[in-house]
């Protein structure tokens, strides 16, 4: 049989060997040849494996620990930092309302009949009502 890579000089390798090659490297669906003389990467055993991910986490646990140990320094003074309020005391008083349950006027417990008084002026004079419920203030001594 005759050879016909060598008997034509498109198809023979002598002059096309590069291309050649390329095509048999896009035939089995590489995009180009390996490079030559390059080590081909090795699989870590397992003990260098867990040797790296222990020194990862002992480099993540030194981060943590030091932004954990760093001092927190506030721009505003929180709720938890300001004064406490100043003591008060509860006061019981008749306060006057109107239907909406609104607070028009207070008497201190002691009056409560000007309170009651109260109540029947305005609901006279608005004509709406008006009533005296007892009621808490807080003061600060």
């Amino acid at each position: 049989m005759l050879n016909l890579l060598a008997a034509c000089p498109v198809l023979s390798d002598a002059a096309h060997g590069p291309v050649a090659e390329r095509r048999q490297w896009i035939h089995r669906r590489n995009r180009y040849p390996p490079p030559k003389n390059v080590p081909m990467p090795r699989r870590m055993s397992n003990r260098d494996r867990f040797d790296q991910m222990r020194a990862e986490a002992d480099a993540a646990e030194k981060e943590r620990s030091a932004r954990r140990d760093a001092p927190v320094k506030r721009s505003t003074p929180s709720r938890d930092d300001a004064p406490p309020p100043p003591v008060s005391a509860v006061r019981f008083v008749w306060s006057v309302r109107n239907q909406r349950g609104e607070e028009v006027v207070f008497y201190s417990y002691a009056q409560e009949a000007e309170a009651r008084a109260e109540a029947e002026r305005l609901a006279d004079e608005t004509e709406r009502a008006h009533f005296v419920t007892k009621a808490e203030k807080f003061t600060s001594r």
